[in-house]
């Protein structure tokens, strides 16, 4: 599956971790911001479209709009660490980490798309 050759017409999120074993965020979701951001690319966006979530990422402060997924991804990181070590963060990290983190904030996104009338 590839989004290239795709170009979207309402907001997108793009949402996962940077550490994922199984679908590679730089290969993935970071070559799609940067073919979507880039104002020399065929492909770019209108400002405004693409948001870009990795969970696996440091908050940036109070404007962070996804710091609380952020912070709790980062407990269950821990958590998963804290039971059985880096293998078991390694394990879980594609199928049961990061995917509730990326529900929660898709769902806060588009609630928030919808509110501004987008």
């Amino acid at each position: 599956n590839s989004f290239i050759g795709w170009t979207p017409k309402a907001p997108v999120l793009l949402c996962g971790g940077n550490a994922d074993p199984t679908v590679f965020y730089g290969a993935n979701t970071a070559l799609m911001q940067n073919l979507w951001s880039n104002p020399a690319s065929p492909l770019a966006l209108p400002a405004g479209l693409l948001t870009v979530l990795d969970v696996d990422s440091a908050s940036a402060g109070a404007a962070d709009p996804f710091a609380a997924v952020k912070a709790g991804f980062a407990q269950a990181k821990a958590g998963a660490a804290a039971q059985g070590g880096a293998n078991a963060v390694v394990q879980a990290y594609h199928g049961s980490l990061v995917p509730p983190f990326c529900n929660v904030a898709a769902r806060a996104f588009f609630q928030q798309v919808l509110a501004s009338g987008g």
